[in-house]
């Protein structure tokens, strides 16, 4: 049975009454990401990890349910966490890394020159990446 339409205003009153407002989560919550879709998302699951919390929070949780609590945080948090990191190694710092791969594949590491196929793709759509020293395979 659903709740009352009143307990639900109450409910609502008491999870959304400590978060922060739309403006504040445009000036500090991860600035740096640009891809204005993927902040949105992330901004959106981070509200909503936050009404979870407050809603076991007002009930107390204990056992079992502050258990599902715990771990519905964890996932929800990891998943937030997961897309930045992603977001960072595959579109800020692409380059930085494809670099970096370069300098520990041709100088630090001959021996892995031997082995050709160890490539990784830049961007899906084009071509793939050899290191410089691979000079023959591009």
């Amino acid at each position: 049975m659903a709740f009352t339409s009143e307990t639900k205003k109450e409910l609502e009153n008491y999870i959304s009454g400590h978060l922060p407002n739309k403006e504040w989560y445009e000036s500090h919550f991860y600035p740096f990401i640009e891809n204005k879709s993927l902040r949105d998302r992330l901004i959106v699951e981070f509200i909503n990890a936050r009404k979870i919390y407050k809603f076991f929070e007002g009930l107390q949780a204990s056992d079992e349910l502050l258990l599902a609590q715990i771990k519905t945080q964890v996932i929800m948090y990891v998943s937030i966490q997961e897309a930045v990191v992603n977001y960072l190694l595959f579109e800020s710092f692409n380059r930085f890394l494809i670099i970096s791969l370069d300098v520990l594949i041709c100088r630090y590491s001959p021996l892995l020159r031997a082995f050709p196929a160890l490539f990784i793709s830049e961007e899906p759509h084009k071509s793939f990446y050899y290191p410089s020293c691979f000079h023959s395979q591009k």
